[in-house]
């Protein structure tokens, strides 16, 4: 291989490792926050219930409008 064609292929793979790390990290994120989304959800909905709001904390873990 010349220089420019080794050059060109060395910055081809390392741009096409770059965005395959971070295709990946976007997606870790975006599981993690779906996570945490639901985790919140699931808190609010068990003190709901424990004050004694059980129709509001069903609804909210149903999906439905409060």
């Amino acid at each position: 291989m010349t220089t420019t064609t080794l050059d060109a292929f060395t910055g081809n793979f390392i741009g096409r490792a770059i965005t395959v790390a971070l295709s990946s990290l976007k997606t870790f994120g975006k599981g993690f926050n779906r996570y945490m989304y639901t985790m919140g959800r699931a808190r609010a909905a068990t003190e709901l219930a424990r004050m004694g709001y059980h129709e509001e904390a069903k609804r909210l873990m149903t999906g439905e409008i409060l």
